[in-house]
């Protein structure tokens, strides 16, 4: 995304040739223990420069439940937020900032964050947008302009704090969604705009530099044109968005779990009718609702566990002074 807006001029004819598109045309298998959806999505609105939450079944123009902005927050553009139930905190990857902070989960308005690491010094952050933290509280970072993946120890804070582990590779080329999965792989999307292959790529969790990654989704049968966001739900599968800035081939895109080459989506959201330009984040709940934060246009869309190919949202938080929706980008539930 960082780099996206002086792209889209550029971009957006060219897209507009290209074939829409196609769904795979598999449902999802639902759910077969009992599931709960989201109690709460929060959103890192870049337009606005905010966190904004909103109850899981929020829909049309709402305000949030709780807005944090100002000055004394820091927040400038947070590309990915990421929930710590655990912690009680919001995360979020502010690319312009520079930074990686963290506010309680109850923190609203001019809010100062709890923590902030970054900017620059020994971090060596330059670009930060996807963040993940685990269950001990280690953070992992997605460094869109070093190209690289930045892991810190729980309890860092601060400018003066180093990563104690960083991952390159000749494979990850500007990430910006990232993940875990349930046996602690790093998951990130790669080669975003740039004229390198166009990847989900996974890292073991002890990888460092020049690594090669353990699993690698790219090539024609994937589909995946300028993957940004990215979200490994309950069952392993993957979910990648794809923010071309046309409303015919930006889509969503589900993987099977353990999915690795030149393979083919279980399913795909796509279409005029399902209301994406340039879809960011993306999470998913445990009920199987995918929640998708439209960049593009200002909304937040919410599809159907079963939702495939061209299907309208089952809720849209909309544009506006309401919901203080301009440029969402990141999105988590919990």
């Amino acid at each position: 995304m960082p780099a996206r807006v002086l792209a889209f001029t550029f971009l957006i004819a060219a897209l507009a040739a290209l074939p829409a598109c196609k769904s795979s045309g598999t449902a999802p298998n639902p759910p077969t223990a009992a599931t709960t959806r989201a109690s709460y999505m929060v959103i890192g609105d870049v337009g606005s420069a905010s966190i904004v939450s909103f109850p899981g079944t929020a829909n049309g123009s709402v305000a949030p439940t709780y807005d944090i902005t100002g000055a004394a927050t820091g927040i400038s553009e947070p590309y990915d937020v990421f929930v710590n139930e655990k912690q009680g905190l919001i995360w979020d990857g502010d690319y312009s900032a520079g930074t990686v902070e963290a506010f309680s989960l109850t923190a609203t308005g001019n809010a100062s964050p709890t923590v902030e690491i970054g900017p620059g010094g020994s971090t060596t952050l330059s670009g930060p947008t996807g963040v993940y933290v685990n269950s001990s509280g280690v953070i992992y970072v997605a460094d869109y302009n070093a190209s690289q993946i930045d892991v810190f120890a729980a309890d860092s804070s601060g400018s003066s704090v180093a990563p104690t582990q960083i991952i390159t590779s000749t494979d990850l080329v500007a990430p910006e969604g990232l993940t875990l999965d349930k046996s602690g792989n790093i998951w990130t999307t790669s080669g975003t705009y740039y004229p390198v292959p166009q990847a989900v790529v996974e890292f073991s969790a002890s990888a460092g530099s020049n690594a090669t990654p353990t699993a690698e989704i790219t090539g024609s049968n994937t589909g995946l044109e300028d993957p940004t966001g990215l979200d490994i739900d309950s069952h392993g599968n993957i979910w990648v968005t794809n923010c071309t800035g046309s409303t015919s081939t930006a889509s969503i895109e589900e993987f099977a779990a353990g999915s690795n080459g030149n393979v083919a989506p279980e399913r795909t959201i796509a279409g005029t009718g399902t209301d994406q330009e340039c879809p960011y984040g993306v999470a998913v709940d445990d009920e199987g609702y995918i929640y998708e934060a439209e960049t593009e246009k200002g909304a937040v869309n919410v599809f159907a566990p079963s939702a495939t190919g061209n299907v309208a949202p089952v809720q849209e938080l909309l544009s506006g002074s309401t919901t203080k929706l301009s440029e969402p980008a990141g999105i988590a539930v919990y």
